[in-house]
This record gives structure tokens, sequence and C-alpha cells, in this order.
């Protein structure tokens, strides 16, 4: 089938929607653009068109919107969506990899068009023929001066064909069979690889959805339960407990969505050797890139311009190059350089590392280290930074090699493997020195003349030749790393996190039941000095009062019934403030003794908070977790809400009878006047005086009760909200130990397969290919690995030592006689 010319498009923004099939995997794929440029060759489009396409490509802010194009494509004709449909259709199968995504944006564009998938199943026959047909140009495209001039994929088939013929030694039949001896092979490993570890995906990913349910219901255990507390305070506490359940289950989301994306990759893994390519900007990775594709940095295609977000993917001969954009740039668009190198290593079987020699960034030696921390063999090519198109070629011509001489380069070596020996890499990486630009310029035609020259002395055969021992030395482990040892990896990652969540856990919950102890002696502590000074400011407060203001009073009321004494002392007590100078006393020490309390409160919380902050399953260098402690704040608050109000009401608001205030009248007959009245005075004071030390007294007493009350209350408040955290902690922590443990069962059967593929390449037997699991479990019964060290039990009698490992595989690889007794150590 070909494309319709004269099927008309009206709104050139539904071709949009082609670009979002294309990166909607981050990945730009060379067949996806061929059919592409086969699409706007039959419509005769232009520039206009490409000018649509490429800023999806790229990202631009002007871009046409996914709903947009959608919108548009509703009210093109009929022909023109079939067309377009079909078009997505050949795209998504292009690179024989059927992305989830890509399988979204066409039932969208079949339900907008109110199509059903039986209107396009006469399509399918089609797809395949543009497909194939693609596939056997890309298999047996010849060097013509037509087919440069017509097809726009000619510098990329013909140079990466150039690139295989380099590596395998053109003209050597011996070579060229052995490499596609070991290509099938490799595919066969890989393909059975990836149907062992499909339903391990499976399992994990059943077991995480399990423990997000386990921790809703939880959730709503907790807010069933009240143990005694009052409600607005347990409902803080079940939001603190939440937070955490919410951060728990958000990151596990996250981990099922990476793992569903990682398994995808492992697929795109399967029928192809993936050398990745990854590098600073302006280090001279396009120039490489060009230099292994033919293609210009300047398109991807006819008017396809360079793309600095989306990974470029070409392949031929079961050889898949992915070229990633460039790490450490400025691009407001760009993606971050972990999540650049993320997007490719785990379908990666070779990674080259390009750096130049003007200058190693502490972040390009930081970023080696996390690839190598993957277990993936790196070449790093380090790329001699000088412009010879200028008159400075002529003094190339004459001393070409002069660029590798002086200690400049090696100075730059030494440092890398200094970095990397510090770090436990030493031996694990391949650095070669290369001159790109040399490289590039012995395939323009301005340079014909040099061409020889200028590539053997751009060094990049050695770096071809590094790619030919990889493949056929390393291959077939390779692939097991790539879809296996990569597996196991990830999963060992979440281990390790939960492993990380439980300790957390236990110490936690560990020290919320030993602060009991240390909160029960701080409070006593608090609670004796706030009752010392209560009572300082009683006793002074009564002092003055009994010996100088209940004087004044005694003198003006001391003729008065007690009805008049009565209603005088109440306005009296108003008159002198006592009541409010009193309470202004003791509140300002019931605030102080709320701060104390306060503080002590937080100071645990803020403990308990910074140490969950390191509870996260997400793997990435930027955790940015929902749960906080912000809450603590409402839980002290109805705590020492308890307390500072018990002293409020007066305790003098009745304060005397007096019945016999002015008794013994008839003994004072003979007294002089003022005798007599001094004497009422004195004997009036003297009753309210023992009045008023009886009502201090007693007002000790309300106030030592009332304090150690509060005291236990408060207390009491507080062990009830950390049982209540203990509760729910502890029901976390059961949950995180079951799925810790289910984890590690299924990353046992990965590493059994792994050791499995490692006794095969020693042995180099592959007899048992697609060996079932009962029968690997008994040939492998245990696998112990930790980060320098495999230790293989085994019940096979093997003939191979180890040695053929040496810088294949990162760890030592320790192969022992499997014994019973082996389990019980």
């Amino acid at each position: 089938m070909k494309f319709d010319y004269l099927v008309k498009i009206n709104d050139y923004n539904v071709l949009a929607l082609i670009g979002y099939m294309v990166v909607c995997d981050n990945h730009i794929h060379s067949y996806e653009l061929k059919i592409l440029d086969l699409f706007i060759k039959d419509k005769k489009l232009g520039k206009e068109a490409y000018d649509i396409i490429n800023n999806i490509l790229n990202d631009k802010d002007d871009k046409v919107t996914f709903n947009d194009a959608l919108l548009v494509l509703e009210k093109e004709s009929i022909e023109l969506q079939k067309e377009i449909i079909f078009l997505l259709m050949c795209i998504r199968d292009a690179d024989e990899n059927k992305n989830p995504k890509e399988n979204e944006i066409i039932e969208k564009c079949i339900n907008t068009c109110g199509l059903s998938k039986l209107d396009l199943e006469y399509f399918e026959d089609d797809v395949i023929n543009i497909i194939n047909n693609i596939n056997e140009k890309n298999e047996n495209y010849k060097n013509t001066n037509e087919n440069k001039s017509k097809n726009i994929f000619f510098n990329l088939i013909n140079l990466i064909k150039g690139l295989i013929d380099k590596i395998f030694k053109k003209g050597n039949d011996s070579t060229e069979i052995k490499y596609n001896q070991t290509i099938e092979l490799c595919k066969k490993i890989a393909e059975n690889d990836f149907e062992y570890i499909s339903p391990i995906y499976k399992n994990i990913d059943n077991h995480l959805a399990n423990y997000i349910t386990n921790l809703e219901n939880i959730s709503l255990d907790i807010k069933n339960i009240n143990t005694g507390i009052d409600k607005n305070t347990y409902d803080e506490v079940v939001e603190i407990v939440e937070g955490l359940l919410n951060t728990i289950k958000m990151d596990v989301s996250n981990k099922i969505l990476n793992y569903n994306e990682e398994l995808y990759k492992k697929q795109n893994a399967i029928n192809n050797y993936t050398i990745s390519l990854i590098g600073r900007t302006k280090a001279g990775k396009s120039t490489l890139h060009t230099v292994l594709t033919g293609e210009g940095k300047e398109c991807i295609g006819v008017g396809m311009q360079r793309t600095t977000k989306f990974n470029r993917v070409y392949q031929w001969k079961s050889i898949r190059i992915i070229d990633t954009p460039g790490i450490g740039g400025a691009e407001e668009n760009g993606r971050i350089d972990e999540e650049i190198a993320n997007s490719v290593v785990g379908e990666s079987d070779l990674i080259c590392f390009i750096t130049s020699d003007d200058t190693i960034h502490q972040d390009t030696l930081e970023m080696i280290e996390k690839l190598l921390a993957r277990n993936k063999p790196i070449i790093i090519l380090l790329n001699h930074k000088e412009n010879i198109r200028n008159a400075r070629f002529d003094e190339f011509i004459k001393k070409p090699n002069r660029w590798k001489e002086g200690d400049k380069i090696e100075g730059y070596i030494n440092r890398i493997n200094q970095y990397l020996d510090k770090k436990g890499y030493k031996d694990e990486v391949e650095i070669y020195s290369v001159f790109l630009l040399a490289a590039l310029m012995s395939k323009e035609d301005n340079y014909s003349q040099y061409s020889e020259l200028l590539y053997k002395s751009s060094n990049i055969e050695e770096f071809t030749n590094s790619i030919q021992d990889n493949i056929l030395r390393s291959g077939k482990i390779s692939r097991s790393k790539t879809i296996l040892n990569d597996t196991s990896y990830l999963f060992d990652e979440c281990s390790l996190t939960f492993e990380n969540q439980i300790n957390i856990l236990k110490t936690q919950i560990e020290k919320l039941k030993n602060s009991k102890s240390t909160i029960e002696n701080t409070l006593k502590t608090y609670s004796e000095d706030y009752k010392k000074q209560v009572i300082q400011i009683v006793q002074y407060k009564f002092n003055k009062l009994i010996e100088q203001d209940s004087i004044r009073f005694a003198e003006e009321n001391y003729k008065n019934d007690e009805q008049r004494i009565q209603s005088n002392w109440n306005q009296f007590i108003l008159d002198i403030r006592f009541m409010e100078e009193l309470n202004n006393e003791i509140k300002k020490a019931s605030l102080e003794y709320n701060l104390n309390i306060s503080q002590l409160v937080n100071d645990l919380y803020e403990d308990i908070s910074y140490a969950f902050k390191g509870i996260s399953m997400d793997s990435s260098f930027n955790i940015n977790s929902e749960f906080s402690f912000k809450n603590i704040g409402a839980i002290i608050s109805s705590i020492v809400g308890l307390i500072g109000s018990f002293f409020v009401s007066g305790p003098l608001g009745c304060i005397l009878t007096i019945g016999s205030a002015l008794g013994g009248i008839l003994s004072n007959l003979f007294k002089s006047k003022e005798e007599k009245r001094r004497e009422s005075i004195n004997n009036f004071h003297k009753q309210l005086k023992i009045k008023l030390e009886e009502q201090r007294e007693k007002y000790y007493q309300d106030i030592n009760d009332q304090i150690c009350a509060n005291t236990e209350s408060i207390q009491n408040h507080i062990y009830k909200s950390l049982n209540n955290l203990i509760d729910g902690f502890n029901k976390i922590l059961k949950e995180s130990i079951q799925i810790h443990n289910k984890v590690n069962i299924e990353n046992d059967k990965i590493n059994k397969m792994y050791a499995w593929r490692i006794i095969e390449f020693l042995e180099d037997n592959y007899g048992d290919l697609n060996i079932k699991q009962d029968e690997l479990f008994i040939r492998i019964p245990k696998v112990e690995r930790n980060e320098n060290e495999i230790k293989i039990y085994t019940t096979q009698s093997l003939h191979q030592d180890t040695k053929r490992l040496k810088n294949l595989i990162k760890e030592n690889v320790n192969i022992l006689k499997f014994k019973e007794i082996d389990y019980g150590e």
C-alpha cells in the first residue's frame, strides 16, 4: 500500500499525532522515521509538515498539543482518518516492539474517528508488507549514487554496515559465520531469559499491589479504633500514620510503573545487541554518532532536525545503537542526566561513554560510577578536541599522530582510573583515546585524498575492535546480564529499600517505647518545678494579703456587721486586684510549663520525623516525600491545653463568716477609746488572718492535687498517643517484613537462573538453555550475593575455573559444590 496523494489533508496540525507516536517511548527509531519519510514523500508534503512534526520531536513550546491534533483528526475525511491510523500502526510495528503507549494513541484515534478495530483489520497485511520492505532494504542496501540521492537512510544504513564490516573484518567468512552464530545464540538466550523473568515481574507487581491494599486496610483499621484519647488528638495521630502510609503507597506505586517500563526495555533488548552512546554535551558524541551511522549532526532525516530530548535508535544486522541526548547540558526542555542514563541502561549490553580531553568534570566521573553500579560493561572514549578543518589541517597531515603524544591524554586517563579505583571499580572499564573529528573527516568527499590517513590517526579502529571483542567474547553472558542481572539489581534495590524501611520502623518503635520513661522523668521534673513556682507565687500574694492588705481592711470594716463585712470584702479583693494579679502570675508560670512540655513532645516527634524521611521506595536521586509531622503541633496543643486553666476562678469569694468579730466588749469597758478601737481592729485582723491562712493551706493542697492530677492526665494523654503511633507503625512493620521476604524470594529465582547462565558460559554448553525452574533449583540450590561476590552452590561437576569471567562480571564468582549442610550455614 502507498499513501494516496489524492487524499488531501485539510489541516496539517493533524500530523502532530505522528510526532507523538514516534516519541511516546522516549525513543526516535530510524525505522519509524523511514516510514514517516515514505508518508511525506508519497503525500508530497513540504516544510510545513516537517515543522509541525519537528516541534513534537524537539518538544517545542509552540508545538501542537495531542488533544488539539485529535480534534483536527475528527474533522478530517474518513479516508484521511484511516490513512493516519494506518501510518500510526506502521510506526508502532516498525521496531518490532509494541509499547503500550503506542497502542493507547491508536485506540484514542480510533475512538475519536468513531471507527472500530474491525474497520482496520484489512490494514494488517499492508502494515506487515511495509515493515518487511523496509527491513529488507536496510539489510541489503548498496552504495550507489542513485540510492544516495533518493533515500534519506542511505548514510545510516551504509555506514552502520561499514561499521559491522570493520568489526568483523570484511571478507573473513569465518568471522562473519562466528558473528552470526553468536548473535543467534544471544537471541535465544535473551528470549529464554525474558520468558523466565516475565512472570517474576508479574509476581512482584502483584505483591506490591497487595502490599498497597494492605496498607489501605491498616489506614481503615486505625481510623476505626480509638484507644482512649480525645477525638481531635486521635484524628491528628491518624493523620500522622496516614502520612507515612501515603508516602510508602506513592513510592510503591511508582515502583510498579517503573518495573512495567523496565520489563518493556528488557523486551526491546531481546533481538539486538544494544550499544548506548552517553556523553557530555559538546564532548564529541554527535560526531561519534555520525561516524557510526553516517547521519549528519544537523538532522535525523530529510528535514528532520537534531533533537536534544529523545533518544535516537538505529539498528542493522542485530546491532542496535541508542544515541542519547548530551548530559550536563543546559537545554531548557532537556532531561536531567540521571533520567537520560536510566532511560537506556536497562536495555544496554554495552555503554559507550564519550568525554573530551579538554576537561574531565566531576559529574562525568560520578555518572560513570553510577553506570558501573548496574554492572554494565563500559567503554570510555576520551575524544581529542581540536579543529583541524582550518589552516591547521596542513600541519596535521604532516604529523597526524602528534595529538597522541605528551602527558595530557595520559593524565586524563590516569585521573579516571584513579577515581574508579577508589570507588572499587579497578580494571572494569576500557578507555580509548580517539580523534572523532578525524574519523568523521575521513568519510567526507572534501578529504577523500587523506581518507585512510585520517581514519588511522583517529584511533577509531581500536574502538571497533573492542566492540568486536565484547560481542564475540562476552555477548552471550552480556545478554543475561542485561535481562537477568539488571532485573536482579532493580529488585535488590527494592529489597534494600524495604530493609531500610524495616530498620527505621523498628528503631522508631523502640524509641517510642523507651521514650515513656524519659517523658515520665522529665514531666516529673517539670511538674515539681512548676508546683514550686506556683506555690511561691501563692505564698507571696497571700503573705502580702495577710500582713498588709488585710490590716487595712480590718481598720476600715471592724465596726461593720457580718453582711456588710462580706460585701466589702468581695469589693476589696477586686479593688486590690488580688485574683487578677494572682491568676496572671500563675498563667505566666503555666505558659512556661506548657512550653517545656511542648518542647519535650516536639523533640520526640521531630526525631521520628527526621528518621522517617529515610523511608522511600523511590531510588531516584531526588526524593520528594509527602510525609511530615506537621500535625504534631495540633497534638501538642491539645495536650498542653489541659493545663493552665484551672486557677482562673477565685479562692477567696466567700472567705469569712464573722460571728464574733466584736466579741469581748464587756472586757473593754474600762479601756480608752483608742485602745478599744485598736484592740477591736487587732482582734478582727487576727480572725481574718486565721481564715486567710486556712485558705492559703487549702489552696496549697488544691494546687498540689490539681498539678499532680493534670501531670498524670498529660502523661496518660502522651502515652496513649504514643501507643496509637506504635500500633500503627507495628502494623506497617509487619506488612513491610512480609513484602521484603516476598521480593527476596522472587529475586532469588532470578539469581539462580543468572548463576546457571554463568555456568553455561564457563562450560560453553547451552544444551539446557530453556531449563525448567524445578530442574534449575536442583542444579542451583543456593546463591549468595553481596556487593563483591557471587557464591554459586551447585550440584554440577565443573571442569572450568572462573578466570574467563575476569572483567566481564563485576563481582568475584565463587562456584562451590553444594552439600545439604550448606542450608544450615
